[in-house]
């Protein structure tokens, strides 16, 4: 309903606002309406505001970066899949992939949904149009993603590790591969190391 009386907007216009509450607080409503039904994503993606918190996300304020974060993940997550192609489209994965390498596991946690999101929406315009790939997985790629993805299977936090180590195994095969020969050859150099060179004496 707040959505059908023209807030958004309003809200758009809130996110000019010299006060840092009053930013906030539009960004945390703003997270709010991109969580609801397709029809508010729509609204949402409809107007200006995208832009401009794609633009926040890289401001020095963690708490303002943190609500339009939370903003956009929710949009690219809780969209149909012509939604999370206009996210994919307005380049929000490689602010996404930024999201990854905070300490804010819960915002870690809705960034690796939305990544999974988009991702299986690319793999189903390689599979409608016949294409040698999948869109959005170079888009991961190329802003080190991967590297972040690698990092949090190493996450205390057992929903991010798995979800992280889900999406390297689906979308990046080839990069998981590696990285398992690589921690099996480091294993097994590590135990050949302190062998003594007369044998083991029992």
């Amino acid at each position: 309903m707040i959505v059908d009386c023209g807030c958004i907007p309003i809200l758009y216009k809130l996110l000019y606002s010299d006060k840092k509450t009053i930013k906030k607080e539009a960004c945390w409503t703003l997270s709010n309406i991109a969580a609801g039904t397709r029809d508010q994503v729509e609204a949402f993606l409809q107007s200006d505001t995208v832009e401009k918190l794609l633009e926040m996300m890289t401001c020095n304020d963690f708490d303002i970066k943190r609500e339009a974060s939370w903003a956009i993940c929710n949009a690219a997550s809780g969209g149909d899949s012509k939604q999370a192609e206009n996210m994919a489209s307005r380049g929000c994965l490689r602010y996404i992939c930024g999201i990854l390498s905070t300490t804010d596991t819960k915002l870690i946690g809705v960034a690796l949904r939305a990544m999974e999101n988009i991702l299986q929406v690319g793999h189903q315009l390689m599979e409608l149009n016949a294409l040698s790939g999948n869109p959005y997985v170079s888009a991961v790629e190329e802003c080190d993603g991967v590297r972040s993805l690698e990092l949090l299977q190493n996450s205390k936090v057992t929903v991010i590790y798995r979800k992280a180590r889900e999406i390297m195994q689906r979308y990046f095969p080839y990069d998981y591969d590696l990285d398992e020969d690589a921690e099996d050859a480091s294993m097994n150099e590590n135990f050949q190391g302190v062998i003594p060179s007369g044998g083991f004496q029992f």
